[in-house]
């Protein structure tokens, strides 16, 4: 699917602080590695993942008043493509193909993605993440307890192999994970952009949030989900680089 930090930084520290302090001391955080786990547990379970070997989600996109439609296919172990297409501006691809990472539209033109944006995109790509997550992260650790939308979660920073930390939020009381931040490089700038995830559903034993909500450069895109296939029977070549990112990946 796929689904992207730093201000007056000692009065966060102060904060932090004050936050460990109301909830007992940062000694009794739950480990990282049991909220991962819980994670799994909570939106179905290892078993139920690894009985879905592909999903094709359907759904909208808003940006703004700026209004489109969405198709993403994703299979094992990190294949996916996007589609996004909006009216009267046209179409935006990117895929991976399990080795390159790329998009393709009208305004940029076919590029390929390289170091931590190459990094991010493969990750982002591998198919049901949650099972996978000691594979993607050499450290992982609890920071906080703290209230999103007036509801404890727990504050859990990965590490990648390469590229850039990334933030996630777990709900206290469901396990579920309701927003992540990280830093990409975009256009050449490295820039923090927040998500957030809501309205799951289960679709084959699996919780899926199916709205998902983007902040960046103070910009904020709605994602809609209307529907997600499972175990669909999708052409091997769907995950093929177009001729114009082909051609780039050619004359490397």
């Amino acid at each position: 699917m796929i689904a992207k930090r730093h201000f007056l930084r000692p009065l966060a520290a102060a904060a932090l602080a004050l936050g460990s302090a109301a909830y007992g001391g940062q000694d009794e955080l739950p480990k990282a590695e049991a909220l991962l786990d819980g994670y799994v547990k909570a939106s179905g379970g290892k078993e139920a993942y690894e009985k879905i070997r592909n999903t094709v989600t359907t759904g909208t996109i808003a940006v703004g008043e700026v209004k489109g439609t969405l198709k993403a296919y994703h299979a094992a172990p990190n294949l996916s493509y996007t589609l996004i297409e909006f009216e009267g501006i046209g179409r935006f691809e990117e895929g991976v193909d399990g080795r390159h990472a790329w998009g393709l539209d009208a305004m940029n033109g076919a590029r390929l993605k390289e170091g931590d944006q190459k990094s991010l995109s493969l990750r982002m790509a591998t198919f049901n993440a949650p099972l996978h997550w000691r594979k993607l992260n050499r450290k992982v650790e609890t920071l906080a307890l703290e209230q999103l939308d007036g509801r404890d979660h727990y504050k859990v920073r990965l590490t990648p192999e390469t590229g850039n930390d990334l933030t996630v939020w777990f709900d206290k009381q469901t396990g579920l994970q309701s927003r992540l931040v990280l830093t990409a490089n975009l256009n050449g700038t490295d820039t923090t952009i927040e998500v957030d995830f809501s309205d799951y559903r289960e679709v084959a034993g699996v919780k899926l949030a199916h709205k998902v909500r983007q902040r960046v450069l103070g910009r904020e895109q709605v994602v809609t989900i209307e529907r997600v296939e499972v175990n669909a029977d999708i052409p091997k070549e769907r995950f093929d680089p177009p001729p114009p990112v082909k051609a780039l990946i050619d004359a490397k």
